[in-house]
């Protein structure tokens, strides 16, 4: 079977950029391709499985940490070796050098619902500013501070025919007002500031049967409440370290929302309810209080974030390190998967 079998075995005619995804691992790393090829019956069924794009996103996450292991010789892989029935066990069982064994459990913060539809209207009234005729160049800017998250989300659909009707008219007038290489801003009524539309009249553009569209600014949805994902997935993934071998809990991030500082701060407020001895917080998270919650922690050596966010060191990667672990696993074996760049949690 060729690489494009395979991988067109594997999507079984799924549309998704994880094919060129899938490409570029096999040209770059020969131990994926024995790693896909060996796999691939596991592999094919969760993409049969996946209902969204989000769920292939999270099998590509997998497959993307499986391939930054693979990239390095010293390293061999097993992908859910553990799995029985129902079973929760880690996503994957590590050999080091022959000789160090520890499982990683993968788990991938996804964008939020607000985050996903912002882009979805805008995207949607993108695609309708286009088909309408002229030889202008158009963008839609959200003004940071200017709304509140989703009530504005939620007056942006409402509004919709009315903000397109408000564009049309502008385009169609603009037209022959504006002179090449002017660029002007309309405020959008309805939102007070908060939404802007701007045209450009560029120099270049033939085209004049549709209205070029640009991606504007568009603010990030905070909710102030980000940090608390990473104590969630903390929780929902101890059940899954196995006791008698070390455990890496691998966090991935597609969502700009969840930065390195959200991560920092909760895996700090962890440290001070343990120390607080707060049985009320961790029975509400589903233990029986601070002693059970400590048990299972000696289960999980570390914990690995990988950011969408790249700070000023170029950096992305921020390690967690157990104190009161069981069997501990070393800074450096971490580095070797993500580079020098690993910033380390106290």
């Amino acid at each position: 079977m060729t690489d494009k079998q395979l991988i067109d075995d594997i999507l079984g005619g799924k549309q998704h950029y994880i094919s060129d995804y899938l490409v570029n691992c096999l040209t770059t790393c020969p131990k994926f391709r024995n790693f896909l090829h060996d796999n691939h019956p596991k592999i094919k069924k969760k993409i049969k499985c996946a209902k969204t794009d989000e769920d292939l996103e999270d099998t590509r996450f997998e497959l993307k940490v499986a391939y930054l292991f693979l990239l390095d010789n010293c390293f061999e892989l097993e992908y859910e070796k553990y799995s029985i029935g129902n079973s929760r066990t880690p996503d994957f069982s590590i050999k080091f050098k022959q000789s160090i064994n520890f499982n990683v459990e993968v788990k991938r913060i996804r964008e939020t619902n607000l985050d996903i539809r912002l882009k979805d209207i805008l995207k949607v009234i993108g695609d309708r500013i286009q088909e309408i005729p002229s030889g202008l160049s158009a963008s839609i800017n959200v003004v940071p501070g200017k709304h509140d998250g989703g009530n504005f989300i939620n007056q942006l659909e409402y509004s919709i025919e009315e903000l397109m009707q408000f564009t049309k008219n502008k385009i169609e007038t603009e037209e022959y007002q504006l002179t090449y290489g002017d660029l002007n801003e309309y405020p959008i009524p309805r939102f007070k500031g908060g939404l802007i539309l701007v045209l450009s009249k560029p120099l270049s553009k033939g085209d004049t049967k549709h209205t070029s569209y640009h991606d504007g600014t568009m603010p990030i949805p905070y909710t102030q409440k980000e940090h608390y994902k990473f104590g969630d997935i903390v929780f929902e993934k101890l059940g899954q370290m196995l006791p008698g071998t070390a455990n890496l809990l691998f966090i991935g991030s597609d969502s700009n929302t969840h930065e390195p500082e959200d991560f920092v701060t909760e895996m700090r407020m962890l440290t001070e309810f343990i120390n607080q001895r707060n049985d009320g917080f961790f029975i509400e998270k589903g233990f029986k209080g601070v002693e059970d919650f400590t048990t299972q922690m000696k289960n999980l050596s570390t914990v690995l974030f990988r950011s969408s966010w790249i700070d000023n060191s170029h950096n992305r990667n921020y390690l967690w390190i157990n104190k009161n672990v069981n069997f501990g696993l070393s800074e450096d074996i971490i580095k070797r998967v993500v580079g020098e760049s690993l910033q380390v949690v106290q």
